[in-house]
């Protein structure tokens, strides 16, 4: 027995009356059409397919949006650490972001920026400490090689080092004057370091400038006192006014220039009573000498058996200088006091030195009288 079955629903006929409820039931049951169903079925896919994709392109753009602003972030943070010279901090955020975005060339040029200005503040460091230690040759050297590397570079975060160069090379001539001051011993040796401290900017500089100064005065001083005390009042002055051309009216030196003033009155004072007192006793002695040049140290008169009056003497330069032609005039007396005659008579040697003695003697005729006496008249000389 073959089966019948619905061609609606597909439902075996076996009974006709039953068949035909059931399908009434089943129609009154579904009152949507079948086409309408597979309608719906066709929208509903397109439009969770769409919403799928747009919820992944809204996540994706959501990542890269969080990474853009991390990157930003730490570019920004980056860019303040270096310019507060913290450059070693710095690169560590440029790494953390050129992690997220390798392919950004500008985040490599910083990083590379970075690292030669974390080397230049290393460099400077280092010169630093040389400086400290008094090391001038070799910070000297540093300075000259970082010098040739800033040439080469026109990143503006490395401007900043060109005067930091420039403010170790001060500091470096600064030190090396220093210490050579104490060693220089002439003013136009000092005059050059001081004109090379006065055009440089650095804080040492006036110290260093007062060392010179200081210096200066104490060479000034010496030299001058070795001109004063050969009463060279003109070297002397010289002496300080080359000093004060470099060092102006620095307050010692004005003071050892009115001191040579001084001196150079009371010497020039002193020298002119000196002179008029030398003028008095040449007068004096010249006087003298033309005065009291000689003395009569001794006289002896003698009658002999014939009557006639032998006088002998003896005389001494009493000048300060040399005489000659001494000659003595003289008187002879008798017993009773009568003038009896006058002579002159030269002394020997010629020539008589200051404290010499020389002799005399002459002899009177035919004077037969035992008791005559002589005088000495006058005794005239010539002062050589």
């Amino acid at each position: 027995m073959s089966a019948k079955f619905c061609g609606g629903c597909g439902t075996e006929l076996n009974k006709g009356k039953d068949h035909d409820n059931s399908s009434r039931v089943e129609k009154k049951e579904s009152s949507v059409p079948p086409s309408t169903g597979k309608v719906t079925a066709m929208l509903l896919v397109p439009f969770l397919t769409l919403l799928l994709t747009g919820g992944g392109v809204y996540g994706y753009y959501s990542f890269e949006e969080s990474n853009n602003h991390k990157v930003a972030n730490w570019k920004e943070q980056a860019e303040e650490l270096a310019l507060e010279g913290k450059y070693d901090e710095a690169i560590k955020y440029l790494k953390k972001a050129r992690s997220l975005r390798p392919k950004y060339a500008i985040l490599k040029e910083e990083i590379s920026v970075l690292e030669k200005a974390l080397s230049y503040k290393n460099s400077m460091d280092q010169i630093a400490q040389l400086i400290k230690k008094r090391d001038y040759e070799n910070a000297t050297k540093q300075v000259e090689e970082l010098k040739e590397l800033k040439k080469k570079e026109e990143a503006p975060l490395l401007n900043q080092f060109s005067a930091k160069i420039e403010e170790a090379e001060i500091t470096i001539t600064v030190g090396k004057i220093k210490e050579e001051v104490d060693k220089l011993t002439t003013i136009d040796e000092l005059a050059n370091k001081l004109s090379v401290i006065k055009s440089l900017s650095s804080g040492e500089a006036p110290k260093v400038k007062d060392q010179i100064i200081n210096r200066m005065v104490q060479i000034t001083s010496d030299q001058a006192e070795n001109a004063l005390m050969e009463n060279n009042f003109s070297d002397a002055f010289a002496i300080v006014e080359k000093a004060m051309s470099h060092s102006g009216d620095h307050e010692k030196l004005t003071a050892l220039k009115q001191t040579i003033q001084q001196k150079k009155a009371s010497f020039e004072k002193a020298e002119e009573e000196r002179i008029q007192q030398a003028m008095e006793m040449a007068a004096q002695e010249d006087l003298k000498n033309r005065t009291e040049a000689v003395e009569l140290i001794s006289l002896e008169t003698q009658v002999d058996e014939y009557g006639d009056l032998h006088i002998y003497g003896e005389v001494k330069n009493t000048a300060t200088v040399s005489i000659y032609s001494v000659d003595i005039s003289y008187s002879v007396y008798g017993s009773d006091g009568s003038l009896l005659t006058t002579g002159y008579t030269s002394v020997f040697p010629y020539y008589l030195n200051a404290g010499d003695t020389a002799s005399f003697s002459d002899s009177v005729y035919y004077v037969y009288d035992e008791t005559t006496s002589v005088e000495i008249d006058n005794i005239t000389w010539y002062v050589e």
